[in-house]
């Protein structure tokens, strides 16, 4: 007589459901381990639950239930009961990791940021962000009223940067280029890892002045400030500077469809004709579903109103822009490089 195989109950399709409905828990527990450093804390060795307490400040009895959500997840290990050690996924918590995304988990620790997902219900029958609908202004506003919050937003972009910028330049061939604009790249981490890879480029760095401050002491600091010039203005109006090749890092998914193709003409104005775009990008192939690119294509439209989207929709953009789609370019990281000939 055969014994009928009995299911997990905890995979049945109700419970993932339940458990995907805990979000925001896991959530807070990373953003916790994170606040209390419990990754810096297990860099060197196991430690018991008691020793994570003292070293972190708080009770055990409570901090062990945080430790048993991320182990659950993988992120943390408990060896044996109350002993606790480092994983290679929470290595990438430590906030000088390659590839960390530290900085990037506490920009999203922010009050602005939980929030705006209570009214994610009316959001979907609006016009307005998401944000906006929460807060009552939109988040470029209020990074220009609370500087603490746009230096955190450009550290978490400058983290992102140093996970892939090598990644990037690794895939493109930029031999034949003479001078690479870089339109609001932030602190110019991208621009200034082409520069050092091709010492024959020259390269303009397009941002705001504030951010610029910073970059140009980056730059002294890397010996690049020589090679690069820094511009001052608004891609929503015009782009005064010229190159062979514009690049739009992280840029266009901020935006709906039709400020990308102001940014997108007002880079083409600047351009002669064969000149190239670069348009840096999570590519989001709905035939194709993840659940990363999908859940920052609802975050881009609960913050700005933009969007993730396919190398398709890439295309559409470029033609309204006065650009030929040449072809998008894999790279060893999330993103992928959509090039632009200028037509």
């Amino acid at each position: 007589m055969h014994e009928r195989q009995q299911s997990n109950p905890l995979t049945a399709p109700s419970i993932s459901l339940l458990t995907l409905n805990f979000g925001i828990v896991v959530s807070a527990c990373l953003h916790t381990a994170v606040k209390l450093k419990l990754a810096e804390h297990l860099h060197q060795d196991a430690r018991t639950l008691d020793e994570l307490a003292q070293l972190s400040g708080t009770r055990p009895e409570r901090l062990v239930r945080i430790l048993r959500v991320l182990t659950a997840y993988g992120i943390f290990q408990e060896t044996k009961p109350g002993v606790f050690c480092q994983t290679p996924m929470s290595c990438y918590l430590l906030p000088d990791y390659p590839g960390s995304v530290h900085t990037m988990i506490l920009m999203r620790d922010q009050l602005y940021w939980w929030r705006i997902w209570e009214l994610t219900h009316e959001w979907v029958q609006s016009e307005t962000p998401l944000f906006e609908l929460t807060w009552g202004e939109n988040f470029w506003e209020l990074q220009r009223e609370k500087p603490e919050i746009a230096s955190l937003f450009n550290q978490a972009m400058l983290s992102l940067s140093r996970v892939v910028d090598t990644a990037l330049v690794d895939a493109y061939d930029f031999s034949q280029t003479g001078t690479v604009v870089d339109i609001g790249g932030g602190y110019g981490s991208l621009l200034a890892c082409i520069l050092q890879r091709h010492p024959h480029l020259k390269g303009v760095l397009f941002e705001q002045p504030h951010v610029l401050d910073e970059a140009k002491k980056r730059y002294e600091e890397a010996g690049l400030s020589q090679r690069c010039t820094f511009v001052t203005g608004n891609f929503l109006e015009t782009i005064a500077t010229t190159g062979d090749c514009y690049i739009l890092k992280t840029i266009l998914h901020d935006w709906d469809d039709q400020h990308c193709i102001t940014i997108l003409r007002n880079c083409r104005a600047a351009m002669q004709a064969g000149g190239r775009i670069l348009v840096i990008e999570l590519l989001n192939e709905y035939s194709n579903p993840s659940p990363y690119p999908a859940l920052m294509n609802l975050y881009m439209g609960a913050l700005f109103n933009g969007k993730e989207r396919s190398a398709e929709e890439f295309a559409a953009l470029y033609r309204e822009a006065g650009f030929r789609f040449s072809r998008a370019i894999p790279t060893n990281s999330i993103f992928s490089l959509i090039e632009g000939i200028a037509v």
